[in-house]
């Protein structure tokens, strides 16, 4: 028997929860070029075992599915079938949960790859290299990184192909908001400024100072100090001032740029913002203008929903690739070696453990 299901386009993860929240003791792992052997192995297309799903007619094969599981648990110590049937009972999952999430994942990857494809876009070995070597510095060594990818389960490989899905969705999303990486690096910067601007170490400081002082301190004491907070208060707002005049000039540059593109706009409009400031805050309700409102505030409310509105359009652009898609994912074969039986509670006695715990706490 086969099913149809159509899938929301989404990354594959570096690692699948289920396993991720294992909490099995980890062990440095000695990190190796991918072999041609852990190639074929990964080969996402090698059906030699099998069809688990196909993807517009592209077949996705099962060997990939079966090799993610077996490495997975090899890793986490969980290869005998005992262990491998405590863990998903604790979990409360079946081998055909964890194999039907598998293959949404390296679903939802193709549908990535051929959206990419018939729109012209590429990702290059250099993209993928660079992307790695991003990841891996967040680490600060090679020991780090190997413990990490023992702890997830994950070869080099696994994660280059991670990456390089990730980027073609990334490209996917500017093609889609008229948007380029620049921009995206241009707002990061413009509200990092406001928020430094905003943010006065002396001035927090000197508050912290101010709680601090006894109850015995003197009326000058106190006076002294408010007037260095007052000072430092109105250094902060100066600053503000001066780093919102040079975010608006950035702003407008960038405005300039789309409509020399011809690219759609989608930046908050004013009534948007004070739509939400208004909504979010029963104060301010009566509010006809943003007129008084921080900058800083207005400004990140912006943000907010400008990233929501390039969000929606993206989703718009895929719909029309998902909605036209044929995902079919086929029954698991015979004789899959991570399918075993396991015994979980029923959804009524889920929901009395549930109910029972409930009463505990507000008894």
């Amino acid at each position: 028997m086969k099913k149809t299901k159509l899938v929301l386009c989404a990354a594959l993860a570096a690692s699948l929860s289920v396993f991720a929240l294992s909490g099995c003791q980890q062990q440095e792992a000695q990190i190796e070029e991918p072999s041609d052997t852990v190639r074929a192995v990964y080969d996402v297309y090698d059906t030699s075992e099998g069809v688990a799903a196909t993807v517009n007619g592209v077949e996705l094969g099962e060997k990939a599915v079966t090799a993610y599981v077996d490495s997975r648990r090899e890793a986490f110590g969980m290869a005998d079938d005992e262990s491998w049937k405590t863990y998903l009972e604790q979990m409360q999952t079946t081998p055909e949960e964890l194999r039907n999430q598998i293959i949404d994942q390296y679903v939802s990857n193709e549908e990535i790859r051929q959206a990419a494809a018939a729109n012209g876009i590429e990702v290059t070995d250099e993209e993928v290299d660079k992307s790695v070597a991003d990841l891996k510095e967040q680490y600060g060594n090679e020991s780090s990184w190997r413990i990490y990818l023992k702890q997830t389960g994950q070869t080099e490989y696994d994660v280059r192909e991670t990456q390089r899905i990730s980027l073609l969705n990334r490209k996917l999303y500017y093609l889609a908001t008229g948007s380029n990486e620049l921009e995206g690096l241009i707002s990061q910067i413009t509200s990092q400024m406001l928020s430094s601007a905003a943010t006065s170490d002396e001035l927090t400081a000197l508050q912290e100072e101010q709680q601090a002082l006894p109850e015995d301190a003197s009326q000058e004491q106190k006076d002294e100090l408010q007037a260095k907070i007052d000072a430092a208060q109105t250094k902060a707002q100066d600053n503000l001032k001066s780093a919102q005049e040079l975010v608006d000039l950035i702003d407008a540059g960038v405005a300039k740029m789309k409509e020399a593109m011809g690219a759609e706009i989608y930046d908050a409009t004013d009534e948007e913002v004070l739509a939400f400031i208004k909504q979010t805050d029963e104060s301010l309700a009566q509010l006809d203008s943003l007129e008084g409102i921080p900058a800083t505030i207005v400004s990140y409310v912006r943000s907010q929903i400008t990233d929501d509105n390039k969000t929606k359009a993206y989703q718009e652009f895929m719909s029309k690739y998902l909605d036209d898609a044929t995902v079919v994912v086929n029954d698991a074969p015979d004789g899959l070696t991570y399918f075993i039986e396991v015994t979980l509670p029923a959804d009524d006695e889920i929901a009395s453990d549930d109910a029972a715990d409930a009463t505990a706490v507000v008894e």
